[in-house]
């Protein structure tokens, strides 16, 4: 196997995976290739979480679906000016990332597509307002940012109610989605382990949000 992939959709998970848990697996960059055109990549801390589509390109005749997770030190090396960045397989079963040789992290991926909302499950602006802390909007904003290689741009924030909130470009091939913080206890989350426990994400699309 090896494909040239997305590198923007990467970066952008970055931003929102783990940086230290002790759900280790949460430390890395999920990527789920199920389509010969793109692959699905997340990020996410279990209060944040980053989904995109990244183009791929297949360079070898034996592409087939896969999944695995990459670890955060692997993807940070990565090259920060590269459009796309090659993935590829080796004979003893580890692979190179952009030329770094790595191990993928060994666990199943959360099912980000269980807390991607529909369209229609978004709530009216009468709804009452929940509460979000801001450093997590920021890091999805940042995620986006990065994704779409544009300029500081602000996207709005879709809340429902006490539920997650999401955001994205209007389109569906990126959304992230921030989850509240207890009304009762602002210093604590309502995290995504509730909706995704450890099971195994083999969504091959993203979700409508």
């Amino acid at each position: 196997m090896k494909i040239s992939i997305q590198a923007s959709a990467i970066r952008a998970a970055t931003i929102c995976a783990a940086k230290k848990d002790i759900r280790y697996y949460l430390q890395g960059v999920y990527i789920n290739v199920a389509h010969r055109d793109y692959a699905t990549v997340c990020g996410t801390d279990g209060h944040v979480l980053f989904a995109g589509r990244a183009t791929i390109e297949n360079m070898a005749s034996d592409l087939l679906p896969f999944n695995m997770i990459v670890p955060l030190d692997i993807v940070k090396k990565i090259d920060k000016k590269a459009h796309a960045v090659i993935l590829e397989s080796l004979p003893d079963g580890t692979y190179l990332l952009d030329g770094t040789r790595f191990a993928p992290l060994d666990n199943r991926f959360p099912d980000y597509s269980r807390v991607i909302p529909l369209i229609g499950q978004i709530q009216p602006e009468s709804a009452k307002p929940g509460h979000f802390d801001y450093a997590l909007i920021v890091r999805g904003n940042d995620a986006l940012n990065v994704y779409y290689g544009g300029k500081a741009k602000v996207y709005p924030l879709e809340q429902r109610g006490n539920d997650s909130a999401v955001m994205h470009n209007g389109e569906n091939v990126a959304v992230v989605v921030v989850m509240p913080m207890r009304i009762n206890d602002v210093n604590g989350y309502q995290g995504f382990n509730e909706h995704f426990p450890d099971a195994l994400a083999a969504a091959p699309v993203l979700a409508a949000a």
